[in-house]
């Protein structure tokens, strides 16, 4: 089994973010980087499905982001055959490396929604053996895990390997090429801040989120307060990237937009908080439209920095 892997999880990660942080910790790499085309968002315009399910942090080319700048190359496999994902274990655990594996929370045994809700999750394969997967799941425990093969048969889908490439030798001018790719896919024709809008309008047609709500086990496992979560933390994220390449190449003028974007990832917590609340209050007065005029006001101010960073930098 690989062992004396160091556990790498916080509040800002999703469970695939900490797998990754992880591996990369594993190389004895930093993981910041994998957020360099993070800053997004996206709404679909569908009244037939729950609000929580039209949004989406939308992040961009993690794995890219991976490779480029801590050259660690991905390769994602979905398969309908669990016999190639056993394989894969064997192969790549017997050479000192992990792997990514997909499971349904509905058969993760250690997971609290275990045979109640279907949830996307993802655990660290360190060994397998006839009839058990050895695991670390960072967003749970620092223990390694017991997977049933009998339970990851029912529940699988995808796996991911990890081969050593060479990164980029100019950090700073890949991560100028990656500020440039995101602000251009920000303020795009159809852009984040419009579809942001547009969420913004739809929130105030909400009566009450018991359609959110109903069908979930766990309230903390609501695609509504989840993705919100994710949207929130893709911004602290983005603005410790810009921190980070501040003060390791003397660019002093992003700690403004870093802190400016530290600020709108906490009213993005407000307004998950406050859906939050909303769905235990019996009278929500104006709770909706109050939650609206937050997001719009997010909107202008994502905006205004999105293209404040791009006249400065890509005149």
């Amino acid at each position: 089994m690989i062992k004396n892997i160091q556990v790498i999880n916080s509040e800002s990660m999703t469970c695939l973010e900490s797998i990754l942080a992880t591996v990369l910790s594993f190389w004895d790499k930093d993981y910041k980087m994998m957020w360099a085309e993070s800053w997004g968002f996206s709404y679909k315009s569908d009244d037939n499905i729950p609000i929580g399910e039209r949004i989406n942090p939308d992040k961009k080319n993690i794995f890219e982001s991976i490779e480029i700048f801590y050259g660690i190359k991905i390769k994602e496999t979905v398969t309908s055959s669990v016999e190639e994902i056993i394989e894969a274990i064997n192969r790549e655990t017997n050479n000192g490396v992990p792997v990514c594996i997909y499971i349904d929370a509905f058969w993760c045994s250690w997971f609290p929604l275990y045979q109640k809700q279907h949830l996307e999750r993802y655990c660290l394969a360190l060994a397998i053996d006839q009839d058990k997967i050895y695991c670390l799941d960072p967003q749970f425990s620092e223990e390694v895990q017991i997977l049933n093969l009998s339970d990851f048969s029912n529940g699988f889908r995808e796996y991911m390997t990890f081969d050593e490439s060479v990164p980029d030798p100019n950090i700073f001018s890949a991560w100028k090429n990656s500020l440039y790719k995101n602000l251009e896919y920000l303020l795009d024709k159809t852009s984040a801040f419009d579809m942001m809008r547009e969420f913004a309008d739809a929130i105030n047609n909400i009566i009450d989120l018991s359609k959110e709500v109903s069908h979930y086990n766990d309230i903390n496992s609501v695609h509504l307060f989840r993705r919100l979560v994710y949207i929130s933390s893709a911004r602290k994220n983005y603005a410790e990237i810009l921190k980070l390449i501040s003060v390791n190449y003397n660019v002093p003028e992003l700690i403004e937009y870093s802190n400016e974007l530290t600020n709108v990832s906490k009213k993005w917590k407000i307004v998950e908080r406050t859906f939050f609340k909303s769905a235990f209050m019996k009278k929500k007065g104006d709770i909706y439209n109050q939650i609206s005029n937050i997001v719009y006001e997010i909107a202008m101010h994502e905006e205004k920095i999105a293209i404040d960073l791009k006249t400065q930098f890509f005149k």
